[in-house]
């Protein structure tokens, strides 16, 4: 029978405690490091949707075109066929690169929930990857060619939230229970 959890701990799935493989009682900031994992997965995957969904807008369309007349591409070369092929190959990419991005994810995250030092470590490395590039997506002072219209301003919806969970992420996985159960934990062998 499993030990009732104390007052600051939770249960896990069907009411029992979760524990490392050693039987450790896992600690409420260990949680908390995997539901900021999760959500930084899930904002990954709507930022993915939100960019799919815009690379194949009008707007965006009309974007492309005026930026492609300021930097001197004659008229007849820009024209819808060759903006849509465009944007097909840059959908096509972004799909390809969100798979990979959300694979990462998916991995840390059950390195994580497995009490794997390397998880949280794989963890920091794409926290500081979309701490650094979402910075440059909300920075008023960086130039970079902002998104047109509604995507624009989800696009910045998803990056400000992004930098905010990053942010806690970083705090959490480096707290003190964080790193003693990750220090406890068994490593794969």
């Amino acid at each position: 029978m499993a030990p009732a959890p104390g007052p600051r701990e939770s249960r896990g799935p069907g009411g029992a405690v979760p524990k490392n493989r050693q039987g450790a009682v896992r600690p409420r900031t260990v949680n908390l490091l995997v539901g900021l994992t999760v959500l930084s997965l899930f904002l990954h995957v709507a930022g993915s949707i939100a960019s799919i969904t815009a690379l194949r807008s009008a707007p965006m369309l009309e974007s492309l075109r005026r930026q492609y007349s300021l930097q001197g591409v004659p008229a007849d070369l820009i024209h819808n066929d060759a903006l849509r092929n465009s944007l097909l190959a840059s959908t096509m990419g972004n799909m390809v690169l969100g798979l990979m991005i959300t694979s990462l994810f998916v991995v840390v995250l059950f390195g994580i929930m497995a009490g794997s030092d390397w998880g949280r470590w794989g963890g920091l490395v794409l926290t500081a990857a979309f701490l650094i590039w979402n910075a440059v997506q909300v920075a008023p002072w960086i130039p970079t060619d902002k998104a047109p219209g509604l995507y624009g301003q989800v696009s910045a919806g998803i990056s400000i939230a992004f930098l905010v969970v990053s942010l806690l992420w970083l705090a959490v996985a480096f707290t003190a229970p964080v790193k003693q159960w990750f220090r406890r934990a068994p490593q794969p062998s």
